[in-house]
């Protein structure tokens, strides 16, 4: 009677549970499948910078023209120099006027040369 009654009502009641969790199991894979889906805004900063810094060195070998700080034409490997750094002014990460044609030397090992940085790109721009 009785005895049986209440066994059968907890055993429905852990089934009900172990359903629940199992759903709740699913729907925690779910988000995580959707979070990780979804890039965040670093990553995506991060491939545009690529392609602007790649479009401008590129546009500038086009061009003819060297390294903006010390004018070599003859460079082991090349660089999108800023001006003003990404981490100085975010807001002119983008911005043409700011990347420039420079050799590895100048812009890893001497910072940039700003003094002749800055002398070409009065020249260049006035």
């Amino acid at each position: 009677g009785k005895e049986q009654t209440r066994k059968a009502r907890e055993a429905a009641q852990r089934k009900a549970q172990s359903l629940q969790r199992a759903a709740e199991k699913k729907e925690r894979a779910a988000w995580r499948q959707r979070k990780a889906a979804v890039k965040p805004l670093k990553h995506w900063i991060d491939l545009t910078q690529r392609a602007v810094n790649d479009i401008c060195r590129e546009t500038e070998l086009a061009e003819g023209l060297g390294c903006i700080s010390c004018g070599t034409k003859t460079a082991f490997a090349w660089h999108a120099g800023h001006y003003r750094s990404t981490a100085a002014a975010g807001h002119l990460r983008f911005t043409r006027f700011n990347i420039h044609l420079q050799c590895d030397v100048y812009n890893v090992y001497k910072s940039g040369n700003i003094e002749a940085y800055r002398a070409a790109l009065v020249e260049r721009y006035g």
